[in-house]
């Protein structure tokens, strides 16, 4: 799977809408949009309160 397609997967699974997520970490809705999508990747901060915020490790999100 996908880093972005996990991401939109963890996203979906706490009812979240892009705007809030992108509220929660301070960025805009097109960058969540940019990682689910696979455009982007979320740099090293993000990664690390992304894993916080779902609970799960980097490693995971990167699907290592």
């Amino acid at each position: 799977m996908s880093v972005g397609k996990r991401l939109n997967q963890l996203r979906c699974q706490k009812f979240m809408s892009i705007e809030e997520l992108a509220s929660l970490m301070k960025v805009k809705a097109i960058d969540v949009s940019n990682w689910e999508n696979d455009h982007v990747v979320p740099n090293m901060k993000q990664l690390r309160n992304l894993a916080s915020l779902y609970s799960v490790s980097i490693d995971y999100l990167l699907d290592k």
